[in-house]
């Protein structure tokens, strides 16, 4: 009579799990869904110019010129506009699929991480719930999760990765496991260049992992022929990857090392399941705590004779939370340094979300018990959900980028007879996107603009060393002000500067300087007619307009 009854008990506990990671499905879903058509911005106009290409050529130059990731999103992105067409929610469908299917994903690399032995299933099933819903409601997964970029793919890829990786450390493996993380990997590799860097620790991990059982049927080692033979695949590649490598980041100088304690605690911050800001306070109070607790944990593990380091660490769970915290913490510790901005690369921490948030999981059921951890619950679970929907309200509230709306009024006519400059160069590549696939603007339609630098910039996107050399150009004032005569020749009566508020300089490319000459040549030169703001919850710019007929 009991053995019926236990059958049941666990087929209801099984449907409810069932019901909760679809609610929370809907729950991701919903805040991703309100954000597909907030619009575009640089990285994604960019990836609009890729899909332009009439052929494969054409498209494989195109991400060789002006991107800096392998071609998998790109060739699955141009699939669906070729059938549906180039605009605004078309560009954002793909990574809003692939980050509401990291959810369930995430629950399940949860529950393979910790474990679901019979006596803990229920332990596993709660951690692995908690991580799907941290996943659902994470800011920077929301972000990505409808921006024309690779990293909601990336993380999809990379969490099945682990998933099938993380099979060998169970038990042996069939050929299909092989052959299938084989395949992930591959698509991982390319889909973005930091999976070489992922997978090369995988491997080091299967030559470091001997099970503490000293079961050889469940060495890891040969994990590593799939995940070698992966790496293999980018050689037809190998001349894009290598040209990208040698374009580097001249748009931005290196963080110094000295930046290290922000930019970890930043990237760390990016990927909690809260707004940045209070995330990172948490993560500075929770560092110093642990640091000041260190050493009365080692002092008492001395005292009591154990080993500092525990003898399960060769357990399989132990490898698996290894694996995905290596990943995490190398990764926060090395991106940050490529720029200056706040709170480091976080674009490039997007995919890793999957992982922090089963290992922010696992860590509070493991130290928060009892009464306690429902504490902790009731507290953290609507902080996270009203700091989700506040940051979705936020970017829901306006669109994207302030060109959209300027795009817009240049379709109804208020800039008739004017010349456009764009600066950075760059802003003419979104600009001329809402133009052509926001507005739907004809060929004969589009107005002449022309780049701060390079003038083309106003018209096509351009390769970075093709825009250092423009910032290198001497007398650029002189050579833009012979373009603004020859199209006052041409009946122009009007200049429209568009100058994006965030003015980034380097080395190789003081943008901030060359623009503030440009508009001080300007100025001195013609009479400014108007000047307004167009907010974008991403990107916002100031439009000047100067009369040429003085």
């Amino acid at each position: 009579m009991n053995q019926p009854s236990q059958e049941n008990e666990k087929r209801t506990i099984s449907r409810f799990t069932l019901v909760l990671l679809v609610a929370l499905c809907l729950l991701g879903a919903l805040l991703r869904v309100v954000l597909l058509n907030i619009g575009l911005t640089l990285d994604d106009a960019c990836t609009a110019s890729v899909m332009e290409a009439q052929n494969l050529a054409e498209m494989v130059r195109r991400i060789k010129e002006y991107e800096m990731s392998p071609p998998l999103y790109f060739l699955a992105l141009k699939g669906l506009v070729t059938m549906a067409g180039i605009n605004s929610v078309t560009m954002a469908l793909p990574s809003f699929i692939f980050g509401t299917l990291t959810i369930p994903l995430t629950y399940l690399l949860t529950l393979t991480m910790v474990g679901s032995k019979h006596d803990k299933q229920a332990e596993a099933r709660v951690c692995a719930l908690l991580a799907a819903f941290f996943q659902a409601v994470s800011p920077l997964a929301i972000i990505y999760s409808h921006e024309a970029r690779t990293y909601s793919l990336a993380g999809l890829l990379l969490s099945l990765v682990l998933l099938l990786y993380w099979q060998y450390f169970q038990g042996p493996v069939t050929k299909l496991v092989g052959v299938m993380l084989f395949l992930a990997a591959t698509a991982l590799v390319y889909t973005h260049y930091t999976a070489i860097f992922y997978i090369g620790i995988l491997m080091v991990l299967c030559l470091l992992y001997k099970d503490a059982e000293a079961k050889p049927s469940r060495a890891a080692a040969p994990a590593l022929l799939p995940l070698a033979l992966s790496l293999t695949t980018l050689i037809p590649w190998l001349p894009v990857l290598l040209y990208h490598k040698n374009v580097g980041t001249p748009w931005a100088d290196p963080t110094p090392l000295s930046h290290f304690a922000h930019v970890m605690a930043g990237n760390l911050a990016a990927m909690m399941p809260l707004p940045v800001v209070p995330s990172y306070l948490i993560v500075l109070v929770s560092a110093a705590a642990g640091l000041l607790t260190l050493p009365f944990a080692v002092i008492k593990k001395m005292r009591g004779k154990a080993p500092l380091i525990s003898p399960r660490l060769n357990s399989a769970v132990s490898f698996k939370v290894m694996s995905a915290l290596l990943i995490v913490l190398i990764s926060c510790a090395a991106y940050g340094y490529i720029t200056p901005y706040m709170f480091g690369y976080v674009r490039y921490l997007s995919p890793l979300v999957p992982l922090t948030s089963a290992l922010l999981a696992t860590l509070l059921l493991s130290v928060c018990k009892g009464k306690f951890r429902k504490i902790v619950l009731i507290c953290l679970l609507p902080a996270c959900l009203a700091g989700s929907f506040w940051e979705v309200r936020l970017l829901a509230e306006k669109d994207r980028s302030g060109l959209r709306q300027i795009a817009r009024e240049i379709s109804a006519g208020r800039y008739k007879d004017a010349v456009f400059y764009t600066a950075p160069d760059f802003v003419g590549m979104i600009l001329d996107f809402y133009l052509k696939h926001d507005v739907n603007l004809k060929a004969e339609q589009m107005p002449l603009v022309y780049g701060f630098t390079c003038p083309e910039a106003g018209t096509r996107p351009i390769k970075h060393e093709e825009d250092v050399a423009w910032c290198q150009v001497k007398d650029l004032n002189q050579l833009h002000q012979k373009l603004i005569d020859g199209a006052i020749e041409k009946g122009k009566t009007r200049l429209v500067l568009i100058r994006d508020t965030y003015k980034p300089t380097s080395k190789f490319m003081p943008v901030k300087e060359l623009g503030d000459s440009f508009m001080q040549h300007l100025a001195s030169r013609y009479t400014i007619e108007t000047t307004g703001l167009y907010k974008g919850s991403a990107a916002s710019y100031e439009v000047t307009v100067l009369k040429l007929n003085n």
